[in-house]
């Protein structure tokens, strides 16, 4: 399925998450797209606020982290479902 972030909002913030991070009003990882770079759809404010759906690039580097609103969340600290 196509990523469209206007198009496809509701879709993505009803969709049940992989994974979830406490912090920054929840943040919810929805799909994981791998190739030769990773990216990751994900939710922010998903419990508090307006949700916002982003598509992130996943940075390999010693711990794999993603940046979400200038913020890195490290995929370590997230928690699967």
């Amino acid at each position: 399925m196509a990523f469209y972030k206007g198009l496809e909002k509701e879709f993505w913030v009803n969709q049940p998450a992989l994974a979830y991070y406490s912090g920054y009003g929840g943040v919810e990882i929805k799909r994981v797209y791998e190739g030769f770079n990773t990216y990751v759809v994900v939710v922010s404010d998903a419990w508090y606020g307006k949700p916002s759906v982003h598509k992130v690039k996943v940075h390999d580097v010693v711990r794999p982290f993603f940046m979400v609103n200038s913020h890195k969340i490290y995929l370590d600290e997230c928690i699967k479902e």
